[in-house]
């Protein structure tokens, strides 16, 4: 038997290795804790792996003017895919296609999908469903929450769910050329989602950080964590209803006259605003993606088409021509009983002398000629330039067309006179808009407007749009005695606009019918394009509006034949919708007896 000091010499010994060890092992655990080297960094790294997560940015709103009506937007949707290598080293193909199945459908089509990508075991990222609806999602992960393993791991490992976003237009139909589309990254390809993909996009966010031995992320070893930042929401200009009414008659000139295109703009006279563009044939915003580069359809007429305008510029250049002194209201010209051998100029209808308010009102090509060439060749080309033309509107949705000039000093002889009836020279039809438009409102020619406003994702205001006044290329008595030649256009019973005439309210336009130049063959006699601008009510207007006819197939052609009822149309509902007060219902002409634009004295002028 051991004496009691020995045994407890011997407890002793023991008691204190164990706690030397402890101790030791204590001290090498806070030396690695707080001072780790550099090969013990490595090799914790080593049992780690990086995580780079990005985490998409909701698109901005687009919006009508009023900011009540939502015409584009993004709604949260869900990707699914599948790492079909992982899913058959591990063994869960089963457990994983049964949940696609109940997730996704059972549809025959949908199954042979699903199990076609699951089985591409050389792949390691197969999309099943790249915008599966919220619902669906959130099944789908709720599936893999359930289905993981005590010690790490899951039965459903290699099914992969992902938050995004679906760019959605709630009002199918209208406006696909003015809001354009995305394409399958959401990025804008076309129109004002394309203009404005820098606002509308946001910022994503991103999160870097570390992934232990079992998959499970080390929260507070992020070294990277920002959030996505949502983009801002655009306000337009257009007016919802108006935009309706545009696209329904530029849908009706297109059935009724069998032609080729139509479009309509419709602008605010004093604001420049943008207040409803249609054009047809246009695009199912669904299918944008899907659009060529280069397609036509992409692009608005109004602003990517260019044409030769025809008579709805003789106002202008009558306007420039009173401004520049080289012509008073009351002067007359010999039309030569509608044809002028000298020049080679037709007249539609036959007329001797006709003062500037019969030419307009008569839409004389001879009068207008006569004009011109007092106004002379450099003049004529600076006071379009002054009304806009040859410039874009800066109005920014892709395809706008400048439209250059050919400088004056290129200029034959006889191209003064053609000019000056809107032949050889090309525009787009809201250049021609803008240049009515600034007679309609005093001489002011303005800048276009289609952004109204820009919000940031929290409503503070980024950007808010104001009248912007370009030049004034004429006088305001200048405007107002124009308008009121252009009044006549439409409310004498001979006028070539009659057809425009409004009972409720004054309306001042003006007709236009242009040949189309077929290259080698010359103008054609058979393709046109017809139009009509004009603003109302004439005093006073509250918006201005141009209608364009491109090839119209039938039995009528002329402007005033067709534009100017659809303009009609149009003028109607929207003063209308608006809430415009009524005027007096016709214009009562002057010396209702005597033929349109007649001296107002006996005798030649």
């Amino acid at each position: 038997m051991q004496p009691k000091r020995f045994k407890d010499w011997r407890m002793a010994c023991v008691f204190g290795c164990t706690l030397l060890v402890y101790g030791a092992l204590l001290v090498q655990v806070t030396i690695l804790h707080l001072w780790p080297t550099n090969e013990t960094m490595d090799e914790i790294h080593s049992t780690q792996t990086f995580i780079n997560r990005e985490f998409p940015a909701r698109r901005g709103k687009i919006m009508d003017r009023t900011g009540t009506t939502v015409l584009a937007m993004d709604v949260p949707v869900r990707k699914i895919a599948a790492d079909p290598k992982y899913i058959h080293r591990k063994g869960t193909y089963e457990r994983v296609r049964q949940v696609l199945i109940n997730g996704l459908g059972h549809e025959t089509e949908t199954v042979s999908l699903i199990e076609q990508n699951l089985n591409r075991t050389n792949s390691q990222y197969e999309v099943l469903n790249k915008a599966a609806s919220f619902q669906i999602g959130e099944t789908m992960k709720l599936a893999i929450k359930q289905n993981a393993l005590p010690r790490g791991g899951n039965m459903l490992a290699g099914l992969i769910v992902k938050d995004g976003y679906r760019r959605t237009y709630p009002i199918e139909g209208i406006m696909s050329q003015i809001l354009g589309g995305v394409n399958t990254a959401s990025k804008g390809i076309s129109g004002v989602e394309y203009a404005l993909e820098n606002i509308l996009s946001g910022r994503n966010g991103v999160r870097v950080g570390r992934v232990n031995a079992l998959q499970r992320e080390i929260v507070h070893k992020r070294d990277i964590d920002v959030k996505p930042t949502p983009g801002a929401n655009v306000h337009l200009t257009i007016h919802k209803q108006i935009q309706c009414i545009l696209e329904n008659a530029t849908n009706l000139a297109m059935e009724t006259n069998n032609a080729s295109a139509a479009w309509a703009v419709m602008m605010d006279t004093r604001s420049g605003e943008i207040l409803g563009m249609a054009s047809k044939p246009d695009f199912n915003m669904r299918d944008a993606a899907s659009l060529s580069g280069n397609s036509k359809l992409r692009h608005i007429g109004a602003v990517s088409i260019p044409y030769e305008p025809g008579s709805v510029i003789k106002p202008i250049v009558v306007a420039a021509a009173l401004n520049a002194g080289v012509i008073r209201s009351a002067d007359g010209f010999n039309c030569h009983n509608g044809y002028w051998p000298e020049w080679k100029l037709h007249d539609v209808g036959r007329s001797e002398w006709l003062n500037i308010e019969g030419i307009l009102v008569r839409s004389s090509n001879i009068g207008t000629a006569k004009i011109a060439l007092r106004l002379g060749k450099e003049n004529l080309f600076h006071s379009l330039q002054g009304f806009g033309f040859g410039q874009t509107t800066g109005l920014g949705l892709g395809g706008e067309q400048r439209c250059p000039m050919t400088p004056f000093e290129d200029w034959y002889p006889i191209r003064t006179t053609r000019v000056a009836i809107g032949q050889g020279v090309l525009v787009t039809s809201l250049q021609v808009l803008n240049g009515i438009n600034c007679i309609a409102n005093g001489g002011k020619l303005m800048q276009p407007q289609l952004i109204k406003r820009i919000e940031s994702h929290d409503g503070t205001c980024i950007h808010e749009a104001r009248p912007t006044l370009i030049r004034q290329p004429i006088r305001p008595e200048v405007a107002r005695q124009v308008r009121e030649m252009m009044e006549q256009v439409v409310s004498h019973p001979k006028g070539s606009g009659r057809h425009a005439r409004l009972e409720q309210y004054t309306v001042a336009g003006k007709t236009g019918t242009a040949q189309k130049w077929v290259n080698g063959e010359g103008y054609s006699k058979e393709l046109y394009t017809a139009s009509f601008v004009g603003f109302l009510p004439a005093e006073d207007p509250a918006f201005s509006l141009i209608v364009v006819i491109d090839e119209p197939k039938g039995e009528k052609m002329y402007g005033g034949q067709i534009a100017a009822p659809i303009w009609k149309r149009i003028a109607s509902e929207a003063a209308r919708v608006l809430g415009v007060p009524f005027t007096t219902s016709v214009v009562a002409h002057h010396d209702s007896e005597r033929e349109p634009g007649a001296p107002r004295l006996g005798g030649r002028p």
